[in-house]
């Protein structure tokens, strides 16, 4: 918290993700976490089984918690992109529909 008072960024990214349950998520999951690690950040993980309450709720207590920013797995909803757009943090969103790229 220090840190983050001082530089304006507390280190931590967060990740929610949609599933657990299955190899390729886990690969994903650890990947993303030594990635941050080598270039000091931290994951903080919530997961969301894509319900859209529980990734609002995850959205709002990582920010909460004073991440830099979050990487989303697995948008389920069009909404949840719209409610990303609002956040004040940058977001990152991986495995979204096509129909929904023209979004930045």
């Amino acid at each position: 918290m220090a840190r983050a008072l001082r530089t304006g960024s507390s280190g931590g990214i967060g990740y929610l993700a949609s599933s657990l349950q299955n190899e390729v998520s886990q690969r994903e999951q650890v990947c993303f976490h030594e990635t941050l690690a080598a270039h000091g950040y931290r994951m903080m993980t919530r997961y969301t089984k894509n319900e859209y309450l529980l990734f609002i709720e995850g959205c709002h207590e990582l920010i909460h918690m004073g991440c830099d920013g979050l990487i989303i797995n697995r948008i389920a909803y069009e909404e949840m992109l719209d409610f990303c757009a609002a956040l004040p943090v940058p977001v990152v969103c991986i495995g979204q529909k096509t129909e929904w790229s023209g979004r930045d």
